[in-house]
């Protein structure tokens, strides 16, 4: 592959054409990327790559901006942040910390995988679990795990879980009591225990995800925080599935 990358202005050129003012990602994208024939799995890539960028604890809020606003120089950014916080932040400052962003997103998604996107007969879909556990790992959890003694915790994230499974790893979590917390914590699947890890920590839950993550939050006996769900023009969301408990 010869395309030759900058992090930074990709995500710039990403932002200007998957992002609309009010922050939720368009379905069809705009502009140059408008144009490129993009797979489904090369779109979700990037929905999660903006959400890593965007949406966690991965970059610093200066970062954060510099991305989301195509025509924005590091001056400008250094002139926001001191506008923000009333401040007198040095131009080198905001460099480096920009730098340092950049370098540790570099190192967790190299630039041979993002320049993947600009080819059609590359796929991304092999890097999907890795940009999710790395949302996992910087994003805000819903904390889930609160409030229950029960052992749920997994090292990956699923994205899909059928809804039998689904109802099965609900059935043995429904009943379960304080004297009997390990036998039902050993017994209950990885695979529930992946999906749950995935509920607990993504960005962007669709509608039926969202209505599992309350049932959940139901039999945990935690109260349910607010969630947004996508919206996303035209992003099929599926159906909500019938949760038979």
């Amino acid at each position: 592959m010869n395309v030759e990358i900058s992090y930074f202005e990709l995500l710039k050129e990403l932002c200007s054409c998957f992002v609309k003012s009010d922050g939720t990602y368009r379905g069809i994208p705009k502009g140059v990327w408008g144009r490129r024939e993009l797979s489904e799995d090369k779109i979700e890539f990037i929905y999660d790559l903006l959400d890593l960028n965007l949406k966690t604890n991965a970059n610093k809020e200066e970062t954060k901006y510099y991305i989301l606003n195509l025509s924005s120089t590091m001056k400008d950014t250094m002139d926001w942040y001191n506008r923000k916080y009333e401040t007198n932040i040095n131009f080198d400052a905001i460099r480096n910390r920009l730098s340092r962003d950049r370098e540790k997103r570099c190192q967790e998604i190299p630039l041979e995988i993002l320049a993947k996107l600009f080819y059609n007969n590359e796929s991304l879909l092999e890097y999907q679990p890795m940009v999710k556990s790395l949302i996992m790992r910087y994003g805000n959890r819903r904390d889930m795990n609160k409030g229950t003694p029960l052992d749920l915790s997994a090292n990956k994230v699923r994205t899909s879980l059928s809804d039998e499974r689904f109802n099965q790893g609900i059935k043995m979590i429904a009943p379960f009591t304080y004297g009997n917390i390990e036998k039902f914590s050993s017994g209950i699947p990885i695979e529930f225990k992946e999906y749950f890890n995935y509920l607990n920590t993504a960005v962007r839950l669709d509608q039926a995800e969202l209505e599992r993550y309350k049932v959940l939050k139901s039999l945990l006996g935690v109260g349910v925080k607010e969630v947004s769900t996508p919206r996303i023009e035209d992003k099929k969301v599926s159906r909500v599935p019938n949760i038979v408990i």
